[in-house]
């Protein structure tokens, strides 16, 4: 296994076709450093850009629209089926720029995924809530893998995911919000190749990137979900059937 890749810079202009703990690295690095990237999975030669975490074996990527730089979806991506990452391309550090020039309001999901009941192809995901600054979502999380039930027996670790807010309001405090989803199924029933919008100020917003989003994706179910900003979920915690 490699323990480290040169530094980032060394692959400006280069575009990587390889698999395997490189392709991983790789991806940990632009995380780490909030890089852009552009990526192929399988035999689709659709390109997803934007921002990426890691989560396992899967990377979950803040899509950005090339053509006005702002946040989009957010997809889930089994690193397994990247076949081409493309970085530190001219357009690429170009769209980068114009992204951080555009400000919006920032809130932040809490995920808590139980990692011995998924797979590749797959990820446990509970939602647990939608809060406004990371530090509230991390205190969270270390609260439920410490008191919850099923939290603190199983194998769980939690990610903060950062969503912009769009939308316009007619009153001046934002209380809940809306977020547009859609998944496949694999052969097991398992839900895959998840894609979640940004969040929105009313359903109607919603309803309309939830049309956008049919026009360029397919996926087995669609929806739209309300989140009240603080309100927890899970609160009595799972236990495994």
């Amino acid at each position: 296994m490699l323990k480290s890749i040169p530094n980032f810079d060394w692959f400006k202009l280069k575009k990587i076709d390889f698999h395997g703990d490189v392709i991983k690295q790789i991806l940990c690095t632009a995380a780490e450093e909030n890089n852009i990237l552009a990526i192929k999975t399988g035999t689709n030669d659709f390109i997803y850009e934007g921002y990426v975490s890691c989560d396992g074996e899967f990377i979950h990527m803040k899509c950005i629209d090339v053509s006005t730089a702002k946040l989009m979806e957010c997809v889930e991506l089994p690193i397994s089926k990247i076949n081409w990452i493309g970085f530190g391309e001219a357009e690429q550090m170009l769209l980068d720029y114009a992204h951080k020039e555009i400000s919006c309001k920032v809130l932040y999901r809490l995920i808590i995924s139980d990692t011995e009941l998924s797979n590749e192809g797959y990820s446990e995901r509970i939602h647990i809530g939608i809060f406004g600054t990371k530090a509230i979502a991390e205190a969270t999380a270390a609260y439920y893998l410490e008191n919850i039930a099923g939290f603190k027996e199983y194998s769980c670790r939690y990610q903060v995911e950062e969503k912009c807010v769009y939308g316009s309001l007619t009153n001046s405090e934002l209380k809940e919000v809306w977020i547009v989803w859609g998944y496949s199924y694999n052969d097991k029933g398992d839900e895959t190749d998840i894609i979640e919008s940004q969040l929105f100020c009313t359903k109607e917003q919603a309803e309309n990137e939830l049309e956008r989003l049919k026009s360029d994706y397919k996926r087995d179910e669609w929806g739209v979900d309300k989140y009240i900003i603080g309100a927890k979920n899970c609160t009595e915690g799972f236990i495994r059937v």
